[in-house]
């Protein structure tokens, strides 16, 4: 069995893009491993991305919006991702 973690898409960046990511790959059909196939990746990766574990980088973003046409989401959301991964005092 699948212990699949429920994500809170309103809790910070990282968990709306883990969110989003898992929304649109559902959506699509496809599982972990299939994305992870498209975009030359694991499936670990895509699941650690998805529960947060992961940060998602520019080029994964960019390989993710053309793999399932979100008309660059993912490399908008990359930017507010990163930029709110970097300690508060250091934030512009």
């Amino acid at each position: 069995m699948v212990n699949i973690q429920s994500l809170d898409p309103t809790a910070s960046p990282l968990d709306y893009y883990g969110w989003e990511l898992r929304r649109q790959r559902e959506a699509h059909g496809l599982k972990q491993g299939q994305l992870g196939e498209i975009i030359f990746c694991t499936g670990s990766l895509i699941g650690q991305i998805e529960t947060t574990k992961k940060v998602p980088t520019r080029d994964f973003s960019e390989r993710v919006d053309a793999a399932l046409g979100t008309d660059g989401l993912f490399s908008r959301l990359i930017g507010l991702v990163l930029r709110s991964q970097l300690p508060h005092w250091f934030q512009p």
